[in-house]
């Protein structure tokens, strides 16, 4: 099965991560390969020239592969038109399912044997400068996912178009893939996010933390989906068994942890109000954590590993330190959609890009939390290099917030943070 990327430099970007992550992942069909047909500068009114410079690039790249164009079977298409200037809707969603359709055409009849073709939209251009060319400026990335919906619908309502049934089909089965686009850094009400340290000056092209999220949320759509399940690891095979990391709260499981997402050892933290009762680090490879002896209460949790929070939320238990209200009671498994992306979250604003430009991006910087009498209620390690939300950390209140160099040093942050931050 050759499975190949379709756009400029974005998807060239992606696919980088793409190409190395996807060879890592257990039980993968050993007879797929991915091909990276992402190449910069190249839009969809480039691209379908079927002699142009793109091509030429894709047709190297699938050969250098051991491919051949009839081989190729599964697509992942994200591709914009940046010459048309109009923002209008829906004149502009509207002229792009014209665009895509010629291209998924095309496509057909280079790769006669392609089969399904994932859409992607883009995802949101809100974070580039305000003298920015207005190419790529918002609301166009958004009315890009309106014509990756009204495609999937046409072909779905039976448009001759984009036929894909029968023994002259025109196009490939059109699907989604994960969609992207968010307002801003605004969080979707689906938990997904894409956040402005996710992207380079220009705000619109990834940076390693962007390339790493799009090629993991990629994997997961495909690893998840049952048609994909069907090629990505092979006709008829079984996806790899899930191995859980438990913990358990008395008799009862709390909440668990796919295995393969933990990296290095995992740090449990329990804490009573503002009171840490229980911190302790665990060896992953023992899969079980069991706290006994908790009383009664109610409590917050916060799961971490080497890269950040893992799992965060809450529970209670009853006299004899057992859950209450069944085997995960009031667990909120908030699970980080990107580990490997830090952030520096307050109210619900990302402020790491002010302590970046503060203190700089390579030290080593640990933040400490106390409550009114100055009683440190939370530390943390390296706070520059993690994903921290610190309303996730502490209860509402009244808290002063300090950092400190590796060595211990106190850093004077007044000017970049209140000396008294309420969390609210």
């Amino acid at each position: 099965v050759g499975l190949i990327s379709i756009g400029p430099s974005t998807v060239f970007m992606f696919s980088e991560d793409l190409a190395t992550k996807i060879t890592r992942v257990p039980g993968i069909n050993p007879k797929m390969t991915f091909i990276n047909g992402g190449v910069p500068a190249q839009d969809l009114n480039k691209i379908h020239d079927q002699q142009a410079k793109y091509w030429v690039n894709v047709e190297s790249r699938v050969a250098q592969a051991g491919l051949t164009n009839a081989q190729i079977q599964v697509a992942w298409v994200q591709e914009d038109d940046l010459r048309n200037t109009t923002s209008a809707f829906p004149e502009r969603a509207n002229m792009l399912v014209d665009e895509f359709t010629y291209l998924f055409q095309q496509l057909k009849i280079r790769y006669p044997n392609l089969q399904i073709i994932y859409l992607t939209g883009r995802h949101t251009t809100e974070y580039m400068p305000n003298d920015a060319k207005d190419k790529h400026q918002e609301p166009r990335a958004y009315y890009n996912g309106w014509a990756m919906k009204w495609l999937i619908e046409q072909q779905i309502n039976g448009s001759n178009e984009l036929s894909y049934k029968g023994s002259s089909p025109k196009v490939p089965l059109l699907m989604w893939g994960p969609y992207f686009w968010t307002q801003g850094s605004k969080t979707r009400d689906d938990g997904y996010e894409f956040k402005p340290d996710m992207v380079n000056e220009d705000g619109v092209h990834p940076n390693a933390n962007g390339k790493s999220k799009v090629a993991n949320d990629l994997l997961s759509f495909w690893q998840q989906d049952p048609i994909s399940q069907i090629w990505f690891y092979g006709t008829g095979a079984v996806p790899p068994a899930i191995t859980y990391f438990q913990i358990n709260v008395g008799n009862n499981l709390l909440t668990k942890i796919d295995e393969k997402t933990i990296s290095g050892n995992l740090k449990l933290m329990i804490l009573k109000d503002t009171v840490v009762t229980v911190d302790q680090s665990y060896s992953h490879k023992n899969l079980e954590i069991n706290v006994k002896n908790l009383g009664a209460g109610s409590w917050k949790y916060i799961v971490m590993d080497d890269t950040g929070i893992k799992l965060n939320g809450e529970f209670a238990t009853d006299a004899q330190g057992n859950l209450l209200g069944g085997a995960i009671a009031t667990t909120n498994t908030n699970v980080i959609a990107d580990n490997s992306s830090p952030a520096w979250i307050i109210n619900g604003k990302d402020r790491l890009s002010k302590l970046q430009r503060f203190f700089g991006d390579d030290r080593e910087i640990k933040m400490e939390i106390s409550d009114h009498n100055k009683k440190v209620v939370m530390s943390m390690e390296d706070v520059l290099h993690q994903h921290v939300d610190v309303n996730e950390l502490v209860e509402p209140g009244k808290y002063c917030i300090k950092f400190y160099e590796k060595d211990g040093t106190f850093i004077d942050t007044t000017e970049v943070i209140p000396e008294l931050v309420k969390i609210k």
